[in-house]
């Protein structure tokens, strides 16, 4: 079975570890990236700085996404994922 990556876009960090729990609980053994502002939920759909290795830093299969972020509210997150060609192809 391939595992699926999901990318968690979560600056507080008692939900990033609540959902861990829950997954972990419902047996998901998906792999889990986390970033905590919407500059890098950005940098990292678009493969940009430190997540241009995908190996590391897959593009995911699922966006869990807050919206209120520090730096970048999560609807320009949306918006900045809908002008990149990179990512608007995988959404």
């Amino acid at each position: 079975m391939i595992r699926k990556c999901i990318l968690q876009v979560e600056d507080e960090e008692n939900d990033v570890l609540l959902l861990q729990y829950a997954f972990d609980r419902a047996g998901i053994k998906h792999d889990l990236q986390v970033v905590t502002r919407g500059q890098e939920a950005m940098d990292y759909l678009s493969g940009a700085g430190r997540f241009a290795d995908r190996r590391t830093y897959p593009l995911p299969d699922l966006v869990l996404l807050d919206l209120k972020l520090p730096d970048k509210h999560g609807l320009e997150v949306l918006a900045g994922c809908g002008r990149n060609p990179r990512s608007r192809r995988r959404w």
